[in-house]
């Protein structure tokens, strides 16, 4: 197929709290190769599941910002216009994740990757995840923060794992572990009721 979209930067930065959620900041830098079916005016990038708050617009061409389980778990960025064929831009925005941790014995350990892009090419993938009370991560810290870096090819997802003492999160709930949930429980309702009435 012809990719209609090339991904020149990508780059996550991540600071915990200490109820074990994530505070976490996307940057993109996008450039539209083909316009396909009348250009871009939003986009979707994945995330770990629908436990997200605070979802934050950060650059000024963003009209809208919302999670959606449209197409997965993703937040959908709508853009102020519409970007043709050569059109390079950049988008930026915040969030808070919920429910991306799991508790194993005494230590708090998150898997996050990042990517899944099936269409997209991605040239530069960096995670900066700060390293303050890390016990272990696969990856090396530079300047005090751990840092993944590569590109990605269709479809690929880079490979953040880091643990942390139990100690670390004085107001962690392990009730409140990781979730693979996309859809609410009320929408699943709906689902489940209308499958029943049809």
């Amino acid at each position: 197929f012809t990719p209609l979209d090339e991904i020149h930067k990508y780059t996550i930065t991540v600071d915990s709290n200490d109820d074990g959620t994530l505070n976490m900041t996307y940057y993109l830098k996008w450039e539209v190769l083909e316009e396909g079916d009348g250009g871009v005016d939003f986009i979707t990038v994945g995330v770990a599941n629908r436990f997200v708050k605070d979802i934050t617009g950060l650059t000024t061409n963003i009209n809208d910002i919302y999670y959606s389980s449209d197409d997965g778990a993703t937040i959908r960025i709508d853009f102020n216009n519409t970007y043709q064929e050569g059109d390079i831009f950049e988008v930026a925005f915040s969030f808070k994740q919920e429910r991306i941790f799991t508790v194993v014995d005494n230590e708090v350990q998150y898997s996050f990757n990042p990517g899944w892009f099936e269409e997209i090419q991605v040239d530069n993938i960096c995670v900066y995840w700060n390293a303050d009370d890390i016990l272990y991560a696969n990856t090396e810290t530079v300047n005090g923060w751990l840092v993944w870096e590569g590109s990605l090819d269709y479809g690929q997802t880079i490979e953040c794992n880091v643990k942390y003492s139990r100690n670390t999160f004085p107001n962690l709930n392990p009730k409140e572990d990781y979730s693979e949930q996309i859809i609410s429980d009320f929408a699943i309702y709906l689902i489940i009721i209308t499958v029943v009435v049809v």
